[in-house]
């Protein structure tokens, strides 16, 4: 469901979260994604998308996500120095805890991130 936090139920007291699903996009905010196009100022909003240059690439435990699942990388528009990774869960992955991991050019995301999938 839109804007809900996804993971464990129970992960944090007080703070509700659902798994997600197969076929759930979902919208990952991070920093230090790089370069993007247009190229937003240091200190400016960025007033639209701007995709990465370098290419993403997304996989859950030893499963890669195929292009057609990585919607979109890059400046989040409005939000000073932070990116937004929009992806799709595939539709085929079993229910589990999967380690989330996001490669740009030589860059990766560190390890300990989470996704668990439930249907």
């Amino acid at each position: 469901m839109s804007g809900e936090g996804i993971g464990t139920p129970g992960l944090i007291a007080g703070v509700s979260f659902t798994p997600a699903k197969p076929g759930d996009v979902l919208t990952i905010y991070g920093t230090g994604f790089g370069v993007t196009s247009p190229v937003f100022p240091s200190g400016e909003l960025p007033d639209r998308a701007g995709p990465t240059v370098e290419k993403a690439r997304v996989s859950l435990g030893l499963v890669d996500l195929a292009d057609t699942d990585v919607l979109y990388c890059g400046a989040a528009p409005f939000l000073a120095g932070v990116y937004q990774l929009n992806s799709r869960v595939p539709a085929n992955l079993p229910d589990g805890d999967y380690p989330l991991m996001l490669r740009l050019g030589n860059a990766a995301t560190p390890s300990g991130g989470l996704l668990t999938i439930r249907r």
